[in-house]
Parts: C-alpha cells; structure tokens; sequence
C-alpha cells in the first residue's frame, strides 16, 4: 500500500465521531501535516517519544492519542502553557520528531462524548468486572464484586493490571463490594461527590484526582464523617491502557485496509522501601 494523506484519514475518522468535540481547542490533528503520507496508524493515549518513535520505526505514522503532544491539555488544567513552553527543549525535540513525518491526531474529546463511559468499562472489563445499573456522573460505571477488603482489592488491581504506583486513601481492612470506577483528573471533589450518591458504594477506583481540587481530601472527611469508603488511584498509563485497545478495535473498523499497532502500556513509577 502506498498510504493516504493525513488530511484523508482525519476526513474519515471525523466522518464517524461527533465533529463539535473533535473542534475544540486542542484537540483533533495537533501535530504534524495533513500532507503527510500515512502508511499505518498507532494508537497511543500519551503520545511520548516512546511512542513516536515507535511510530516512526514500524511506519504507523498517523498517532491516535488521548493528550497532546507538547502537554497542552485545555480545560481548567490550561494556564497558558502553549506560552510558557514556547522554545522548550523537551517540546521542541518532540516537535523535531514529529515533523519528520508523523501526524498526531487527539481523539479524547469526540471520543469520550461519543462513549462517555468508556475508559470506566473498558478498565472494569481488563478487571474482569461486569458494571451494573446505578445512578451517577456521565462517565462512572459501578460493579459488584464478591466482598473483600480494599487491601485485596488493591493487590488484585496489581495483579490484573500490572500497576505498582497506586495510592490508597482508608484503611486497608475497609470491606468493599461495590465499587465506582470513573476518571478523575479535574473537578475531582464533584466526582467523588457523584460517585458517593450512591450508598452501596464503598470503594473509588481512578486513574488520578487531584490533591488541591478536593477529591482526596473530600474522600478523607468522608470517612471522617463515618462513611465507610476507600480510594485507589492508579496512574492514568495503567487506567487507560484498556480503552486504548477499545479505541484501536474501532479504529481497525474504519480503516481496515491500514496497517495497525497499539502503544504497549507501561509503568512509570517505583516505590521507595
């Protein structure tokens, strides 16, 4: 195959996703030309040098990612970071790389719009979870587990996923039998406040609420409230892997004739003993 134009894939993919979201800042093709020749297409949620040059030595040239490339996020994680990081060594090396003949595409807007529950379900499932019916925030999906404890919920998450990072908020002997799974990251006090609604649930699973927005915070004066409740953080690499394969399956449906690869997942954190 002699590849297509990058303009033509995003033509393709945008054709099938929910066209408001892929306009909004910082989203849809943010790097690279839409002149650039596509010989195959990676999906990567963090598109990192690793990625990239993934990308550049197998020819999945056309990068379909849930963060930007030079770290310009929107949303109430944007303080004029385009600005601040104009010139900067680690951005413009990756600029340099992409430039060679890479295209990266952000999909996260359209897509979560498109599948709001997503990266919720596709982590419950690689949990071999199966959600069930409740109430909550748009992107919160809730399952049963057979009772256990947040201690052995926490190893199992370990176990099935691979992640050695997580953070833990309650105690380890906090017993668990459902549990709310949703992305944090922003707003996380509202989320954990949603998620809480419910009064079955006694465990939080997310990829990373943030400290100064209240959602570790709101979990402890919860529990200092008498809520018996826990909260397991995992890192978003480890979080979204699952929908990256989701994201990857959809793909292949739409461009069947292009050679396709997923990023492998990977653990950026250690533990000090």
């Amino acid at each position: 195959m002699h590849g297509l134009p990058a303009a033509e894939i995003v033509s393709r993919l945008e054709a099938v996703l929910p066209a408001s979201n892929v306009t909004q800042r910082y989203q849809g093709l943010v790097a690279g030309s839409g002149a650039a020749t596509i010989r195959g297409i990676l999906v990567a949620n963090i598109p990192n040098v690793a990625a990239l040059r993934r990308a550049a030595a197998t020819n999945c040239n056309f990068i379909i990612s849930r963060q930007h490339p030079y770290f310009y996020q929107g949303g109430i994680t944007d303080r004029g970071n385009q600005q601040t990081l104009r010139g900067d060594p680690v951005v413009e090396a990756k600029r340099k790389l992409i430039e060679s003949g890479l295209a990266v595409y952000r999909i996260e807007a359209a897509w979560d719009a498109a599948k709001p529950r997503s990266v919720a379900a596709a982590f419950a499932a690689a949990m071999g979870w199966q959600p069930v019916a409740s109430g909550g925030s748009g992107r919160t999906v809730y399952c049963d587990v057979a009772k256990t404890t947040l201690g052995e919920l926490a190893r199992r998450i370990v176990t099935r996923s691979g992640a050695r990072g997580l953070r833990i908020t309650a105690e380890a002997n906090t017993a668990v039998s459902r549990i709310a799974i949703t992305p944090g990251m922003e707003f996380g006090s509202e989320i954990m406040a949603a998620a809480l609604r419910d009064k079955a649930v006694d465990a939080v699973l997310t990829d990373v609420v943030l400290d100064v927005d209240g959602g570790c915070p709101y979990i402890q004066d919860a529990i200092a409230a008498g809520r018996r409740i826990g909260l397991i953080q995992t890192g978003c690499e480890r979080f979204e892997f699952p929908v990256a394969q989701e994201v990857a399956r959809f793909v292949r449906g739409v461009f069947p004739e292009m050679k396709m690869d997923v990023a492998p997942e990977s653990e950026p954190y250690w533990m000090a003993s």
